[in-house]
């Protein structure tokens, strides 16, 4: 669990850092660097809530997969989040392209 907890601070204090800079100067994420800025704090919480949900199965064990309890709806929510808007791939394609400074539109798409 405690796994879990340090991997749950990482993801809020990433989130709510990127609000923060957003809210006090929104036209500091215009572009490419902006576009990346927006989508580091959904690529890693969501990758990190699968890990989370992952070592709490383990904990709970297969009672976890069971309706009744909380842990089945938690379990199945988070694994749909890498292919909600912005995908997984997607996400690390424009990270990875900013990283390297090279536009987001470029061809070939994967590079």
């Amino acid at each position: 669990m405690a796994e879990a907890e340090a991997l749950l601070a990482q993801s809020r204090a990433l989130y709510l850092g990127v609000a923060r800079e957003y809210m006090a100067d929104r036209n500091s994420f215009s572009g490419d660097e902006g576009f990346a800025r927006i989508i580091m704090p959904k690529y890693v919480a969501t990758n990190n809530a699968l890990k989370i949900v992952d070592y709490c199965m383990e904990v709970v064990g297969a009672h976890g997969m069971m309706r009744k309890f909380p842990m089945e709806r938690y379990y199945r929510d988070v694994r749909s989040g890498p292919i909600h808007p912005i995908s997984g791939y997607d996400a690390l394609e424009v990270i990875g392209k900013h990283a390297f400074g090279i536009p987001r539109d470029s061809d070939p798409r994967w590079v």
